[in-house]
């Protein structure tokens, strides 16, 4: 039983990223970039009140969380601490001082978002197969027919 359990572990820990900068973007070097996060019933990620709410064009300030150049075209942003589920995930490039309705969609993709970080799937597989691999080959036992009278 402990063995099972210690594989359980192991395997919820591998399929978490546990660090900043879940939100990834490679975008021409130079540019004002955000995003903002939606819920399965369209609601978007007030950073102001922490909360989600419908969307309102007097409040697209609100829901910005900014994406920074790290170098290169490459952009990181932190995802904020939200329950668990799938999030979908727009970035925008913002064209004058703040965040406008304007603003041009340049990327939209999900986030698989468990124990306030981003599930890494490809980790988990990985770990899932090097697993199974370990695993002794179990022979099933041969079960013989009844005879008919």
């Amino acid at each position: 039983m402990r063995r099972a359990a210690a594989i359980i572990i192991v395997l919820m820990a591998a399929g978490l990223s546990l660090a900043a900068n879940e939100v990834k973007l490679a975008y021409e070097v130079g540019n004002n970039l955000y995003f903002r996060i939606f819920n399965s019933t369209c609601q978007v990620y007030n950073t102001s009140g922490a909360a989600f709410q419908a969307l309102a064009d007097g409040n697209v300030t609100d829901y910005d969380t900014v994406l920074t150049g790290t170098g290169g075209s490459f952009y990181t942003g932190t995802f904020p601490a939200l329950a668990d589920g799938t999030y979908s995930v727009v970035s925008y490039q913002r064209a004058g001082g703040t965040p406008a309705v304007a603003d041009e969609v340049i990327s939209a993709g999900f986030m698989e978002w468990r124990s306030s970080a981003e599930v890494d799937w490809a980790s988990l597989i990985d770990l899932i197969d090097t697993i199974i691999a370990s695993l002794p080959a179990i022979e099933m036992p041969r079960v013989e027919a009844a005879s008919q009278p």
